[in-house]
């Protein structure tokens, strides 16, 4: 799985987890330095720890320390003419979005909630 740093800093405000499932938040993205320029802390329960990351989020030497982005959720509504069949889905990035697409109409089955890597 990669990391996009570009999609952590700008879209989930510089959080992101660890490969062993620790919480992290992106600090800096130019640290001046020979291929580990990005610097994040690193929450084990008790206290946050600063560790040095490449760009793609790998962290030398500790892999279970690489970062991962947040998984997204995705919102899918399953629409039907014909009772138990499913003729048609729109999937939406949020839940207003859904419900946009299901006001009014007589034909959608359910609206379900996924976690997208």
């Amino acid at each position: 799985m990669n990391f996009d740093l570009k999609r952590c800093v700008e879209q989930d405000d510089g959080k992101c987890v660890t490969r062993d499932g620790l919480e992290a938040r992106v600090i800096c993205v130019d640290r001046k330095c020979n291929g580990n320029p990005v610097v994040a802390l690193v929450d084990n329960g008790r206290d946050e720890h600063p560790y040095a990351f490449s760009k793609t989020g790998f962290c030398a030497g500790m892999s279970g320390r690489d970062l991962r982005n947040l998984p997204r959720k995705r919102y899918t509504v399953m629409v039907s003419s014909f009772g138990d069949v499913i003729n048609e889905t729109f999937t939406c990035d949020t839940r207003k979005e859904a419900l946009e697409i299901s006001e009014g109409r007589t034909d959608v089955v359910g609206i379900y909630v996924w976690k997208q890597p």
